[in-house]
């Protein structure tokens, strides 16, 4: 016998029909499939999982990585520029450091 109480509620007959779906879907049983459901709330309730479909607020460290995916799209773009038309012995000059902007809390090298 389980050490794990018993606990009891009454549903909407829709939300048992759609129980009853997934657990021939699955495999498993109505204490797994419940367990599993009021622990992933908990968790979203208490902070610990984020819910499908909400995206979080962005960090700092989101926001230096969001900058550096723009310069290096901007530093691809400058080396297939310099590629295309200048010739391969000539040192290109910097033209571009007017479009790079610093990131946040970096240091610019």
């Amino acid at each position: 016998m389980s050490s794990n109480p018993i606990f009891g509620a009454r549903i909407p007959a829709d939300l048992r029909e759609r129980l009853e779906t997934r657990m021939i879907e699955v495999g498993q049983s109505k204490s797994d499939l419940l367990i599993e459901a009021l622990g992933r709330y908990l968790e979203v309730l208490d902070g610990k999982l984020v819910p499908v479909g909400v995206q979080s607020a962005p960090t700092a460290m989101d926001d230096r990585f969001a900058a550096m995916e723009e310069r290096m799209a901007i530093v691809e773009e400058m080396l297939l520029e310099e590629a295309a038309y200048a010739p391969q012995y000539v040192e290109p000059q910097p033209r571009y450091e007017r479009r790079l902007r610093p990131v946040a809390g970096g240091q610019r090298r």
